[in-house]
């Protein structure tokens, strides 16, 4: 049984999975691409990962896009799709930036096969999250851990991934993404409370 369903709200269009809404910025036409954008097999998510955009919190989804298609960081002449498939604006709204089984480069590689991509539109520094938008994560992640039967303990900050996020000789940090300020096991408790709300046997 399909978990999501979508609804449309003037030129706007939206989804929604286990109870949670998001704006669907791919169904709309907003999300500009490289074709063909490289794919991955939905059925080989095992982790979801949690990030930050380390930019403003008024850098939102139209910023995040427009960098990402255009020479950057990642691909020096723009990335094929954007680099997370939802993003998470402070007020707590969700956008949805990416088809769950386009290949993002958010995390090398090998995370990138296997991981489904959260953003946070969040600095990452010495500032904490609004109460509002962690607690959006905190039931997108849940949802989408339990549409793709991904367990609690795999819902992980950027910094905890081996080589990406931290060198697993040295124990060095690499990235303070999703930001210091986020307690990631205290996260990974609420994603699991949140879960047993949804469907108690996948908690």
């Amino acid at each position: 049984m399909n978990a999501r369903r979508s609804y449309q709200h003037g030129s706007k269009k939206f989804a929604v999975v286990h109870g949670v809404h998001y704006r669907d910025l791919v169904a709309e036409g907003r999300i500009p691409t490289r074709v063909p954008v490289p794919t991955r097999r939905k059925s080989g998510l095992k982790r979801i990962v949690l990030h930050c955009t380390a930019a403003r919190a008024s850098w939102g989804w139209s910023d995040l896009i427009q960098y990402a298609a255009g020479p950057n960081g990642v691909c020096r002449k723009g990335c094929p799709c954007p680099f997370y498939g939802y993003l998470v604006h402070a007020d707590g709204e969700v956008f949805k930036l990416a088809q769950d089984g386009w290949l993002t480069y958010h995390a090398g590689p090998w995370h990138n096969r296997r991981a489904l991509a959260v953003a946070l539109a969040y600095r990452g520094g010495a500032e904490n999250v609004p109460e509002k938008q962690l607690e959006a994560a905190v039931r997108l992640v849940a949802a989408l851990a339990v549409e793709y039967e991904v367990q609690s303990r795999d819902c992980v900050g950027h910094r905890e991934l081996p080589w990406t996020g931290y060198n697993p000789i040295t124990r060095r940090l690499r990235k303070v993404c999703p930001g210091m300020k986020i307690d990631l096991e205290a996260f990974r408790s609420a994603v699991r409370d949140e879960k047993l709300r949804i469907r108690p046997a996948l908690a």
